[in-house]
């Protein structure tokens, strides 16, 4: 299961077309930030794919753009989408994604902590940045362990080049015979 974190329209989708979501499968839920972080759509609310297709592709449309509050944005996705009222169930790995096509400006000092605090409820982080506005030391650090380029975070120059990330860390969060037994989608263990 995955919380994603930022919107990202094309990444968004193309993830939630890959997995195999469902009451006992993956869940998903989504953050998005800039200011400030709200929840879109919880774990729980993540059973029907078209759904979820047409909450994200509306969001595309009222897209406001701002500042980069990812240490809101950790928080959010740690207290509210990972918790039992919202969709978690104990005993499944829980994954969340940051997609940031940015450096934190608002709260910076609070990043890192508020990614090892969610890391230290075992929850994994896998980072994707998008642009060179990007501070790869930043999105190293907020990704889990190892903290490796193309391993627990990627880099990528612009919004076209997503394809082949969102595949790669479909890969890494799920494992390699998980991932060719379900045709390219992940599944609950995954």
């Amino acid at each position: 299961r995955m919380a994603i974190m930022v919107f990202t329209g094309y990444m968004v989708i193309s993830i939630v077309k890959k997995m195999k979501l469902g009451p006992n499968e993956s869940r998903i839920g989504l953050v998005i930030y800039s200011d400030n972080a709200r929840s879109e759509f919880f774990l729980k609310d993540s059973n029907d794919k078209t759904y979820l297709q047409n909450i994200i592709s509306s969001l595309e449309s009222r897209y406001e753009g701002g500042a980069t509050n990812t240490a809101s944005a950790l928080k959010e996705m740690h207290y509210n989408q990972f918790t039992l009222d919202n969709g978690d169930r104990p005993g499944v790995k829980n994954i969340a994604l940051l997609i940031t096509d940015g450096v934190s400006t608002i709260d910076r000092q609070n990043t890192i902590p508020e990614a090892q605090a969610a890391k230290s409820e075992n929850i994994q982080i896998y980072v994707v940045g998008i642009t060179s506005g990007v501070d790869e030391q930043e999105i190293r650090e907020i990704s889990s362990s190892p903290n490796q380029l193309d391993k627990t975070y990627w880099m990528s120059t612009d919004f076209n080049a997503l394809e082949g990330v969102v595949n790669n860390v479909l890969k890494e969060t799920c494992s390699a015979k998980e991932w060719r037994a379900n045709d390219g989608r992940i599944s609950d263990s995954g």
